[in-house]
């Protein structure tokens, strides 16, 4: 209010109440984690051009996300999805972009398999829930304090298992 010069009450005019003004603000953050998600996904399936190369580049996406410097981004996305807790409205708009975001996931997800790059026995939605969620729980380990080389190379390692079974079972047995 002090740097724009914006009275309380225009403020709540726009957003309501201080809730609606902390849920645009988290809204407007979530969805830029999720922006930035989606075009690293996308810059990445654009460069591979067969199955191997495709499994290289998501092994490296893997260790990009296990990185210490996506850790904030993973936490305040986690903070966030707290936040919606007895707020229904802002809940409503967070499933909005989460909903983009899957949905964005599982389109390229198709678009791979079309191309023959991966091959999927799941329903491309609920694979991007899974890969989401794998990557999400990274924050576990994090705050087990379990971030020695040796726990993030198997958490890796791990990732990569469950990314070669849900995505290349028989496209790289040659």
């Amino acid at each position: 209010m002090e740097r724009t010069g914006i009275s309380k009450s225009s403020i709540y005019l726009h957003f309501g109440d201080r809730d609606g003004l902390l849920a645009t603000a988290y809204g407007l953050r979530f969805e830029t984690i999720v922006a930035e998600s989606i075009s690293g996904l996308e810059a990445l399936l654009s460069r591979v051009h067969d199955p191997r190369t495709t499994r290289e580049a998501l092994r490296a996406a893997t260790a990009f996300v296990a990185s210490n410097e996506r850790f904030k981004q993973r936490l305040d996305r986690a903070v966030i999805i707290a936040g919606t807790r007895g707020r229904p409205e802002f809940r409503k708009a967070l499933a909005k972009a989460q909903t983009a975001l899957t949905d964005r996931v599982a389109l390229l997800l198709t678009a791979s398999q079309e191309r023959g790059l991966i091959q999927l026995k799941h329903p491309p939605r609920v694979v991007a829930q899974m890969i989401q969620a794998v990557t999400f729980g990274r924050i576990i380990a994090e705050l087990e304090n379990e971030d020695t080389f040796q726990s993030v190379t198997a958490w890796m390692a791990l990732v990569d298992e469950i990314l070669d079974h849900l995505l290349f079972d028989g496209l790289l047995d040659v």
